[in-house]
């Protein structure tokens, strides 16, 4: 009887030593801008030609911004609707497409967290995954 409750014992002691990784990525991405409000009647010259060309034919300007990313690159964000549709579209100041924003984003980091059941708090349990 009591080699019985010796086995016992040992067997709900036993630990097992599986390490956990539990990876976690993050990623920041910095949009750095300065928008400003614009009247389409203020807009450049070439970007009311190119709103004035077959690409835009039909839509109206529902708002407008000034963009000024961090690299110092002017743009326009240009609202625009047709018949209950809306899309926005960004042009440069020659009335070209331009990138719809500058992101400059940080690497991803991916730090892992390796825990063995043994070095856990006592009381408490690892995360599995």
């Amino acid at each position: 009887m009591l080699s019985a409750a010796v086995l016992a014992f040992a067997g709900m002691a036993t630990v097992n030593a599986e390490t956990i990784k539990s990876p976690i990525n993050t990623e920041i991405a910095i949009n750095v801008q300065d928008k400003t409000p614009v009247k389409a009647g203020d807009l450049p010259d070439a970007v009311k030609q190119a709103l004035a060309g077959d690409d835009y034919s039909g839509w109206t300007v529902k708002e407008a911004f000034s963009v000024q990313t961090a690299g110092g690159v002017p743009s326009y964000e240009i609202s625009l609707e047709k018949d209950g549709e809306n899309k926005t579209v960004n042009l440069n100041e020659a009335g070209q497409a331009a990138e719809a924003s500058t992101q400059q984003t940080a690497p991803t980091q991916e730090p892992t967290s390796e825990t063995t059941p043994s070095e856990a708090t006592p009381g408490t349990e690892a995360p599995v995954q």
